[in-house]
């Protein structure tokens, strides 16, 4: 190395040394710090992902096997059905052919005594023919009235809403079946003759948590129903949207949430993606938020930006 390189880099190893001395930003050090944490957050990432698949994995196989036992229990229910309408026919058709031997066997045997002038025989198998008859009537009686049939269906449309809606919560969890990861968009670096000094990322660039007093959304006209929408009230002063989200999301995937008044312990509007999700939602009239039991109502109609809930 010449005298000149020599001096240069004793030269630097000086100036960084008194910046790094004087706590001034110094590029070797912002550099190995930045490589330092891409490392960390690298196996961070392989960690958490890791631990999200086994969640999802074992997530998925509890519902398999709570399907798998609701069928057990579905079909066995349709057994038992099935075995106590078969032993209810098969005792009426055994009964059935009894009385019809037997009367067959009553009128041959009449036949036969009134061919020999037998009068008593005669009243007797005579008598035997009434009664049979009597108690043949009787049977078919039961059989016209007798229902069993197996009927009914499996309605599978708010479960099948449930799964297809099945979503992961909280921190940065991605969203089903499309995985939304952060992007930070880089621009080419300047030509080495135009200075340029790359700036933190701004928080802008950065996906800000939803706010609870977001814009109202754009409404019906008014007087229309909207079916696809609940009113609750009762929400605690402290819940965020977030809060709100996770307890709905449960019912069916959320469009939109416009909630308001939330320091005076407020309301807020849930609007699905799908009527189902809201009818859903309907039928659990009370929810827990944050601790906090709050009313859930149909909303049906809009007034210029008001909601009128009945």
């Amino acid at each position: 190395m010449c005298i000149r390189d020599r001096v240069s880099t004793q030269s630097t190893g000086i100036f960084v040394s008194k910046m790094a001395q004087h706590g001034e930003w110094s590029w070797q050090v912002a550099a190995e710090h930045a490589l330092n944490t891409i490392t960390e957050r690298r196996r961070t990432l392989d960690h958490d992902t890791d631990q999200l698949r086994a969640t999802v994995r074992n997530g998925i196989e509890s519902l398999r096997r709570l399907l798998d036992e609701r069928e057990a229990q579905l079909l066995g229910g349709v057994e038992e059905v099935y075995h106590s309408n078969k032993k209810t026919l098969d005792d009426t058709e055994h009964n059935i052919t009894q009385l019809r031997a037997g009367l067959a066997s009553s009128a041959d045997g009449m036949q036969k005594a009134v061919a020999i002038g037998d009068i008593n025989n005669v009243v007797v198998h005579g008598k035997r023919l009434e009664e049979a008859s009597g108690q043949l009537k009787q049977q078919e009686g039961l059989v016209h009235a007798m229902d069993t049939g197996i009927g009914g269906s499996l309605p599978i449309e708010a479960t099948a809403h449930s799964i297809t809606n099945l979503a992961l919560a909280g921190g940065n969890a991605p969203s089903a079946g499309n995985a939304t990861a952060t992007s930070y968009t880089q621009s080419m670096p300047p030509p080495a003759s135009q200075p340029h000094y790359s700036e933190p990322p701004q928080a802008s660039m950065m996906t800000p948590a939803s706010g609870m007093r977001s814009a109202p959304p754009a409404t019906p006209a008014t007087g229309e129903t909207v079916p696809n929408a609940i009113y609750v009230n009762g929400v605690p002063h402290d819940a965020s949207e977030l809060d709100v989200r996770e307890t709905f999301e449960r019912f069916g995937e959320i469009k939109m949430i416009n909630a308001r008044h939330i320091s005076t312990g407020g309301f807020a509007f849930v609007f699905f993606k799908q009527d189902i999700g809201a009818k859903i939602a309907l039928d659990n009239p009370r929810v827990v938020i944050k601790g906090k039991t709050a009313n859930v109502l149909a909303k049906k109609q809009i007034l210029g930006g008001r909601t009128s809930e009945i």
